[in-house]
């Protein structure tokens, strides 16, 4: 049948003058005879019979270069093969079975078949077809082969069971969402960019070496593994598959791999993409390293095996590690959001930063004894229930009367919530790991490490628990000459805890 219409399309070449086209569907006659739906190279609407005899020949049909016809209740498009100089044809929303009449149009450049009846296609006499849109149809089949322009093909909802991509070596986006896949071969593809095949029973993907950064989507499927050795990745999703393993070493923008069964995950150990995401919830993490320079601005590991983490270096703004096993949480003071609920941690600190924008924080639901929240802002929203052994909070001064309300509305008759307690200091631990001179000191308070702890911030507090000053990124000294003479304390954020001193500043 594909050879009659292309030798259809050549008798047309030769003789066209006078020829009236038979259509076996008066709808699809009807909507050629219609304004609106026919346009020229320029992508002017024009009439189709411009002779106005209510027919359509074939010298008519030759002036078509754009042809839309969606949502005309057309089942058959018999007589297109007349129309050999189409570019662009749209026949979405009808009920047509069969494009072998536009099999021979080799001009065809875009093609919108989307929601029709389509059981079969077979396009690879079109040469220099371009985009292909042919989704929630009722394919089983689609021959591609050799169509070496075709730039984007979306085949969303159909029944394939297999698709061979493996010729179109300029394809740039594929979608085959909610098909019945099971594998996926991009072998040699250099110019893919995006690729969505969500939704499928996939178990193997093939990955050909992109030259592009890719997105590449594969939620809700059956894969085990995934090899992305030499992909550049910009976005991964691979929610919903039964993952153990997955390394993500090579980088990325953002990473969605929630509900696995990860018990590994390699992250990057230093890369310079910026405002990057990392889901990783609902699998079996025990551990998570979060290295600096990762910068990551969005975290959510809950729902794993966690029993420590350290997000010092997280320098994003929501941190989400609640339903996990934690019994250690170092936090970067720069969050915006914090939410740790359910897990079991017995301290929980938000050390001073020079950030002035309030945290949110979640942390209901622990084994909480002590709460280190002086820092110069406002937590708000702010929810510590379910901490019945809570026994101290050291908040800043403007919100102590709140959080004074909070406790007793949860019955916590024995929590102590001031501002004075950052002014307890311990000089013996402070001297076995830092030496902080000189003191007194006049412009310039050093603070120097005696065994290579790591100091996150400094903060300078007068005697009313107020944060005057604060330095991080990290630092070992912090300028004090704006300071009045007088009594103060330094505290000392680091990776072994908070510790407090006492200087004078001269």
């Amino acid at each position: 049948m594909k050879k009659t219409y292309l030798l259809v399309a050549l008798i047309v070449a030769l003789a066209s003058n006078g020829q009236t086209i038979s259509f076996q569907d008066l709808n699809l006659k009807n909507a050629l005879l219609s304004t609106g739906t026919a346009f020229d190279t320029y992508t002017t609407a024009i009439n189709v019979d411009t002779n106005g005899n209510g027919e359509i020949e074939v010298e008519e049909a030759l002036q078509v270069y754009d042809l839309r016809i969606a949502n005309r209740n057309i089942t058959n498009i018999d007589g297109l093969q007349y129309f050999t100089n189409l570019r662009r044809f749209d026949c979405n929303h009808n009920s047509i079975s069969d494009l072998d009449p536009i099999t021979g149009l080799i001009n065809m450049d875009t093609l919108y078949c989307n929601d029709n009846a389509l059981t079969t296609l077979d396009l690879s006499t079109l040469h220099v077809l371009r985009i292909l849109y042919c989704s929630e149809n009722l394919l089983t089949s689609m021959n591609l082969n050799n169509l070496g322009s075709l730039d984007t093909v979306v085949c969303n909802n159909n029944n394939l069971t297999e698709l061979d991509v493996l010729t179109l070596s300029n394809l740039n986006h594929l979608e085959c969402t909610y098909n019945n896949l099971t594998t996926i071969n991009l072998s040699g593809l250099s110019h893919l960019t995006s690729v969505a095949c969500d939704h499928n029973a996939i178990s193997s993907v093939i990955f050909g070496l992109p030259g592009n950064h890719m997105s590449f989507s594969c939620d809700y499927n059956n894969l085990t593994q995934l090899n992305l050795t030499g992909v550049h990745l910009e976005t991964l999703q691979c929610r919903y598959n039964n993952l153990t393993t997955l390394d993500v070493s090579g980088g990325f923008y953002g990473l969605y791999c929630s509900h696995n069964n990860l018990t590994s995950l390699i992250l990057p150990n230093s890369y310079s993409y910026s405002g990057r995401s990392l889901d990783c919830s609902f699998n079996e993490l025990t551990t998570l390293i979060i290295d600096e320079g990762m910068h990551i601005v969005q975290l959510n590991c809950s729902h794993n095996n966690l029993t420590t983490l350290d997000a010092t270096h997280f320098d994003g703004s929501y941190l989400f590690c609640h339903d996990n096993e934690l019994t250690s949480l170092t936090v970067n003071p720069r969050l915006s959001a914090l939410y740790c609920q359910n897990n079991f941690l017995t301290t929980i600190e938000i050390p001073a930063s020079s950030a002035y924008w309030p945290i949110a924080m979640d942390c209901s639901n622990n084994n909480l004894e002590t709460m280190l929240l002086i820092n110069g802002r406002l937590e708000s929203p702010i929810n510590f229930s379910g901490n019945p052994n809570l026994l101290q909070i050291c908040e800043d001064s403007n919100q102590v009367s709140e959080l004074q309300t909070l406790a007793a509305s949860y019955a916590y008759n024995n929590c102590s919530v001031d501002s004075a307690c950052v002014l307890k200091t311990d000089e013996v631990e402070v001297d076995k790991l830092f030496t902080i001179y000189p003191n007194p000191a006049t412009d310039v308070l050093n603070v120097k490490s005696k065994d290579n702890t790591t100091i996150n911030s400094l903060s300078v507090y007068n005697t009313l628990g107020q944060v005057l000053l604060t330095a991080t990124n990290p630092s070992e000294s912090i300028q004090i000459e704006s300071l009045p003479s007088g009594s103060y304390f330094i505290r000392i954020n680091s990776d072994k805890g908070t510790s407090s001193s006492g200087f004078i500043k001269k």
